[in-house]
């Protein structure tokens, strides 16, 4: 029988543990850079207040918050629903920005525009900038494009597979999304009835039930099963023996639900 961990956590979207500390992480050396850059500009923290250390930190201050800003995008990116191309994209227009970053290390303060230098070599103000600007638009748009493009959890546009394990032998159940029109389809062949309308414009309603099958015995029918909340989430629990499970076997104790 498939065990509950692949039931309930093998296909599932959603960012894992290691994912989430990861982009948290990143998210928070970024914040630290900014902020770092935004004390070292406007403040003698570093350089003191001699107005002659003042290009010195534009420079410093350029180069923490320009590291600063990829880093915070990939980190809350890293931790959203995307696919592969989109966290390559995202990974791709970070390098950019960290290119274009380097060339401001390199350019300022003599290769800047409104440069003094005695020996000023060519202006890549504008090459800095546009390449910076390349890399965070590439990184925007592919956080852009990885949440417009991720199925919604939950939502399956109208249709639904259910998979029967039974000795072995695995089938599939296609089901259909019930009509408008009062009737619908049912699973395994059971059909559901439509209400009927009664003289006085009320509807009564037909319950169906049909007899527990053998080989549906298992753990998720039985009386002591329920699910607990959990530090790792949602886990299946039995009250009978105190404990969570890791498989649906039914054990010597079963009782079925009434």
């Amino acid at each position: 029988m498939t065990s509950l961990a692949q039931a309930y956590h093998g296909d599932r979207g959603g960012p894992g543990r290691a994912r989430i500390i990861a982009g948290v992480v990143v998210f928070c050396v970024g914040a630290v850079l900014i902020i770092g850059a935004t004390l070292v500009t406007t403040t003698g923290l570093l350089y003191g207040t001699d107005p002659a250390a003042l290009t010195a930190k534009r420079h410093l201050g350029g180069i923490l918050a320009g590291l600063g800003v990829p880093a915070v995008m990939l980190g809350i990116f890293s931790v959203l629903p995307s696919g592969r191309i989109s966290k390559a994209g995202a990974v791709f227009g970070g390098g950019i920005a960290s290119m274009g970053v380097a060339l401001f290390a390199h350019a300022y303060p003599c290769q800047w525009t409104g440069s003094t230098c005695a020996a000023a070599g060519p202006d890549l103000t504008l090459m800095t900038v546009g390449m910076y600007g390349v890399g965070l638009l590439w990184t925007f748009w592919a956080l852009f494009a990885g949440l417009a493009t991720t199925k919604i959890r939950n939502d399956p546009g109208g249709t639904a597979r259910i998979e029967v394990q039974k000795l072995g032998e695995t089938r599939y159940i296609p089901t259909q999304v019930p009509s408008r029109t009062g009737s619908s389809v049912g699973v395994a062949g059971l059909q559901t009835p439509t209400p009927s309308t009664t003289a006085d414009g009320g509807t009564t309603t037909q319950q169906l039930r049909s007899p527990r099958p053998t080989d549906d015995v298992h753990c998720g029918t039985c009386a002591q099963f329920e699910y607990r909340r959990t530090s790792a989430g949602i886990r299946p629990y039995c009250r009978e023996h105190a404990e969570y499970m890791d498989d649906l076997d039914a054990c010597d104790v079963y009782s079925p639900r009434q």
